[in-house]
C-alpha cells in the first residue's frame, strides 16, 4: 500500500532546537522492506499492528505496541513480517535539542526500541488524523512538535548531571562537527581539548562506543548523504565538502558505509519512509 506522509511547512526559527520534519502512516504488504539507508534526522516508527524487524547493527524483533528510532548517520534496514505485516506510523524530527532528549530518555543508538502506553495512545491519534485528513497544512507543524514534547514527558528521565569525560566528549563532537569540510588529525582535536591525545581517544570510546575516526567518518558520510539528498552538486563537490580531496577514496569510503556509491544513493534520495 502506498504510504500516506506529509511533510511540515518551514516553522519559525524561533524552534530551531527542536522541530518535526516530516510525518505518516502505512500498511505494509508481507515481507514489504526499506534499506539499507541512512538518514540525517531522527525517525520514530510506532507499531500500531502486525510485527516485523528493525536493523541497526543488531537486529529486533518487533510487534504491536513498540517504537523504533532511527539516529542520524545510522545505516538501517526494517522488513515486515511475510505472515502478518506491521502498519506503523512515523515522525521525523531534528534540532540541538533532539539528541539531548533522546538520552535524557536513555535512548540512542544503544537502545532504539522502547515501548509506552501513552506514546501509543500518541501515536494512535496521529494515525487516526492523518487517515482522516485531520491535520490543517499551516497548523501540522505545532500539532506535530506539541506531541514530540508530550512523547519526551511520557518517557523515564535519565539523570541529566554531566561527567567531566562527558563536557571533554561534547566538546571534541563540537569541534568535529565544526571542521568536517577540512581535514584535520586527532593530535589538533586533542589540543583543542587540552588532553592527551591517548586518553582522549579512550573515554571518546567508551562513551560512545565508537573511535573518533569512526565517528569522524559516520559523521562525514551523514552530511554527505545530506548534500546528495538535498543539493544538485557533484560528487567531487561534495567530497570536497566533507573533507575528501579524493573523490574516489570518498565514494569508496561512502559505499562502505552506506551501501551504494554516491550516484546510486542521489538517485534514491527521494524515498524516506
Amino acid at each position: 500500500m502506498i504510504p500516506l506522509e506529509r511533510n511540515i511547512p518551514l516553522m519559525s526559527p524561533g524552534l530551531s532546537e527542536i522541530y518535526p520534519l516530516f510525518y505518516g502512516w502505512e500498511q505494509c504488504d508481507g515481507g514489504h522492506s526499506y534499506g539499507p539507508a541512512v538518514r540525517e534526522y531522527f525517525l520514530i516508527h510506532h507499531v500500531l499492528s502486525g510485527k516485523g524487524s528493525f536493523s541497526c547493527g543488531k537486529t529486533y524483533c518487533l510487534k504491536q505496541g513498540q517504537c523504533f528510532l532511527i539516529c542520524p548517520g545510522d545505516v538501517t534496514f526494517y522488513k515486515a513480517d511475510q505472515n502478518d505485516p506491521w502498519a506503523y506510523c512515523w515522525v521525523a524530527f531534528g534540532g540541538e535539542l533532539a539528541e539531548m532528549l533522546l538520552k535524557k530518555a536513555g535512548l540512542g543508538r544503544e537502545k532504539p526500541v522502547f515501548e509506552n502506553e501513552k506514546v501509543t495512545e500518541l501515536f494512535r491519534g496521529l494515525c487516526v488524523r492523518i487517515r482522516n485528513h485531520d491535520i490543517s497544512w499551516d497548523g501540522a507543524g505545532m500539532t506535530l512538535l506539541s506531541m514530540i514534547f508530550a512523547m519526551f514527558s511520557f518517557l523515564p528521565q535519565k539523570n541529566s548531571v554531566r561527567t567531566e569525560r562527558e563536557k571533554y566528549i561534547d566538546k571534541a563532537k563540537s569541534y568535529i562537527s565544526s571542521m568536517l569540510q577540512a581535514p584535520f588529525t586527532v593530535e589538533q582535536l586533542a589540543q583543542y581539548c587540552r588532553l592527551d591525545r591517548h586518553y582522549l581517544c579512550r573515554i571518546f570510546k567508551q562513551q560512545t562506543g565508537l573511535t573518533l575516526q569512526q565517528y569522524i567518518i559516520r559523521l562525514r558520510m551523514r552530511k554527505a548523504a545530506g548534500l546528495l539528498r538535498s543539493s544538485t552538486l557533484s560528487v567531487g563537490d561534495i567530497a570536497r565538502s566533507v573533507g575528501y580531496g579524493d573523490v574516489y577514496n570518498f565514494s569508496k569510503m561512502f559505499k562502505k558505509q552506506i551501501g551504494l556509491s554516491p550516484r546510486c544513493y542521489r538517485k534514491e534520495r527521494g524515498e524516506k519512509a
